[in-house]
Order: C-alpha cells, then sequence, then structure tokens
C-alpha cells in the first residue's frame, strides 16, 4: 500500500481501498443465507440512516436468493421426475408391444393386467380376465407337479421357469414357456406376480418332428445293422461247416482264422444293433465280447488265462470300431495260439491310452494309442514282424 491508501498488485496495476463499508446479513427464517455489502472509498460517509435505509433491500435480497433456491431445486425436482416418467413410458411401451404374453396378478393370484399379445393369442379380452385367476388357461393336460413347483417356487419369493400346455379360448391348445416372479414393496413384501410368456407351440412341433425323424433313421440304421450281422453270421457260418470238410492242420485254422475276423465285424453290428448310441460302440463291451468268442474258439478259459481290459469308457465309430477289432483280433488270437503253449497259465491285457504327444503334434482332439500284452513266453529271438507273409501280421502291420 503507498501513502495515497492505494495497494499495488503482483501485476502493477493501482487497485483503491475502500475506507467505508455498510454489511447487513441476508436472512431467511433466521438463517443467514448471504450478505449485502455497501463500500466507498471515502472515510465515514455512512450513517447510521444508511444501515436502516438498506434494511429493507436486504429483505428483498434475501427473498429473491431464496425463491431463486427454491426454483433450481424446483427445476431439479421436476427433471427428475420427467425422467422417471419418461423411463415409466418406455417401459410401458415395451410391455404394451411385447411379442410376449405379459400377465399381473395381485397376491392373491387375481389378474390385475395382460398386455394386448395376451389377448391376440389366447382370444380372452381384458375384460373376460380381470380378476380372474390364471387358471382359466388350464388345458388338463399339464402335470400336477409342475403346478406345484410353481407355488413352492413363489412362496419362497424366487422366479420359476417352466412350461405350460394350455388352452386358448377357442379350445385350441397351445405351449407356453413362462417365467414368473414376486413384484416386492420398499419393505420387501409380495405385492403381485409377473408373468412372461413365450408361445413355443412350433418349436414343440419342430422338435416332435426332428425326434421323430431321428427316431426314424435310428429304427432303420438298427435293422441295416441287424441285417448285416445276421448276413455276417451266415458267412460265419458256412465257414464253421466248412472247416468240418478239412482234416489238415493248416487249413483248419485258416478257416477258423477267418471265420473269427468275419465275427469280429459281425459283432461291431451286433453291439451297434443293441446299443442306445446307435452311432457308436462301446469299447470295453466290445472287446469282452469279441474276446469271449476268440477265447470259445480255441478252447480257452478266463480261468486259465486271464483278459485285463482298460478303456476309461471310450467309445468309437463304425469307421475306426471294424479295423480296431481286426487288429484285436489278430492279436488276441496270436497271443492265444503261439505265447501259452501246454496250458500255460497268465494274463493278456488290452489297454487304450490317450496319447497327448500326437494330440499335440497332429492337432487332432483325441488320439488313442492301444496296447496288447501277455506274460507268455514272448516272441522268438529274430522276429522281425514287418518281415511275416500271414494275413494276420499283415492287418496288424498295416492297421
Amino acid at each position: 500500500m503507498d501513502e495515497d491508501g492505494n495497494l499495488s498488485n503482483p501485476g502493477g496495476e493501482i487497485q483503491n481501498v475502500s475506507h467505508a463499508a455498510i454489511m447487513l446479513p441476508l436472512k431467511h427464517s433466521e438463517k443467514v443465507i448471504g450478505v449485502l455489502q455497501v463500500q466507498n472509498y471515502e472515510a465515514g460517509i455512512f450513517k447510521e440512516e444508511d444501515m436502516l435505509k438498506l434494511e429493507p433491500f436486504a429483505f428483498i435480497f434475501a427473498s429473491a436468493i431464496q425463491r431463486a433456491g427454491l426454483y433450481k431445486k424446483l427445476q431439479e425436482e421436476l427433471e427428475e421426475k420427467e425422467a422417471a416418467l419418461e423411463q415409466v413410458r418406455k417401459f410401458s411401451k415395451g410391455i404394451e408391444q411385447s411379442p410376449n404374453s405379459i400377465v399381473i396378478t395381485n397376491s392373491n393370484y387375481e389378474i390385475e393386467y395382460i398386455n394386448p399379445y395376451f389377448s391376440e393369442l389366447t382370444g380372452y379380452s381384458v375384460k373376460e380376465v380381470m380378476g380372474k385367476n390364471p387358471s382359466l388357461l388350464q388345458s388338463g393336460h399339464t402335470k400336477p407337479e409342475v403346478y406345484k413347483s410353481l407355488r413352492d417356487t413363489l412362496e419362497r419369493n424366487e422366479i420359476w421357469h417352466g412350461e405350460f400346455l394350455n388352452r386358448k379360448k377357442n379350445g385350441e391348445l397351445y405351449w407356453e414357456a413362462a417365467s414368473i416372479g414376486p413384484i416386492m414393496d420398499n419393505m420387501g413384501n409380495t405385492t403381485h406376480y409377473v408373468a412372461i410368456k413365450q408361445d413355443i407351440t412350433e418349436k414343440k412341433k419342430h422338435d416332435k418332428e426332428l425326434k421323430d425323424s431321428l427316431e426314424e433313421k435310428e429304427i432303420m440304421l438298427k435293422e441295416i445293422h441287424h441285417r448285416v450281422k445276421n448276413n455276417l453270421q451266415v458267412i460265419s457260418s458256412l465257414l464253421n461247416m466248412q472247416v468240418e470238410q478239412y482234416e489238415h492242420p493248416e487249413a483248419i485254422e485258416a478257416i477258423n482264422s477267418s471265420r473269427n475276423r468275419v465275427r469280429a465285424m459281425a459283432l461291431v453290428h451286433e453291439n451297434l444293433y443293441q446299443s442306445r448310441n446307435i452311432g457308436k460302440t462301446q469299447l470295453q463291451e466290445y472287446i469282452l465280447m469279441l474276446a469271449k468268442n476268440i477265447y470259445s474258439s480255441y478252447g480257452v478259459t478266463f480261468e486259465r488265462i486271464g483278459l485285463k481290459i482298460e478303456t476309461n469308457g471310450a467309445e468309437f465309430a463304425l469307421d475306426t470300431i471294424i479295423p480296431l477289432g481286426l487288429i484285436l483280433n489278430e492279436a488276441l488270437s496270436n497271443s492265444l495260439k503261439h505265447a501259452f503253449p501246454d496250458e500255460r497259465k497268465g494274463e493278456i491285457s488290452v489297454k487304450l491310452i490317450a496319447d497327448s504327444d500326437m494330440i499335440i503334434k497332429t492337432n487332432i482332439p483325441e488320439f488313442y494309442s492301444i496296447s496288447i500284452k501277455d506274460n507268455g513266453k514272448g516272441l522268438p529271438e529274430g522276429f522281425n514282424p514287418g518281415k511275416g507273409n500271414s494275413l494276420g501280421m499283415t492287418l496288424l502291420t498295416t492297421h
């Protein structure tokens, strides 16, 4: 401040400093909401009567500020209410224009609201259903346990999902997929129930047609497997008859081997014919059936030569199980013929292994290796499976 009473600010400009001021509080309901301040640069210019003259203006200004605050608050409340009403209008339009049937009942299950699609679907007008129980749609074809499940769920204040076979006003039956739940007040008390239901009649019809078509195809496939199995069984029987005409051991062995191969393929079709899964064969069951046939053909019992099978529940389609069956047939036959001479006892093990290295290498999600071992006398020294000229070894090495 210089000697003339001026204050020099950082920007270098000179500002005058007031020497006289009147300050009056602006009050509303005894609460100060502002200050009215009058200033002058001449000292001692204001008198007490000047303050009295300003008091009415202070009252006016306080009232104006209060009204402005009230107006702003009212404006904000109106905007919030308008936004809420807009949301209600959107929800209302959504319900009115919904392609699903929507029903709202009170806590006594009396209908208080239906949307237009409900009337379009069922044929019932608002007047005809208002105050009625939704049970007027029941056809008598929905199982009682469905309604019990609905009641139990709503009593727990939970949302129920299920299907009804209902009846329209004209008597026509139709399927609905429904979601029904409680509407609660701020205290958590259920005041109403809302049901959102979708007409799934066409979907049910399509699903039934698809199911019937699959059942027809399954029956046809089973009949094909049955006939193929029978034809292969005929060939096996013919080979069995043929072997009786020979006395040479090698000829008999060759025919018996061929018969076992035919039987191995016939068992696949027999298994598929009897299986619930028409497309795949359960490997564990198939190996056991195949082994019983091979053991029987060589007059060997499981008590003498045990069989251990580990497949981890694997199933294979026809194009895999047929060549696999031929491999198993040759391997089991060779073990029974050569590994246990002189009534020696022992065990054969068949183990299916998921080959993780090959899965990574080939990027095939299911890649298996099969291990067939016995604890018999072992292969002769210098044995080379690649140089064998028997059909059995050819099948083993080519598959």
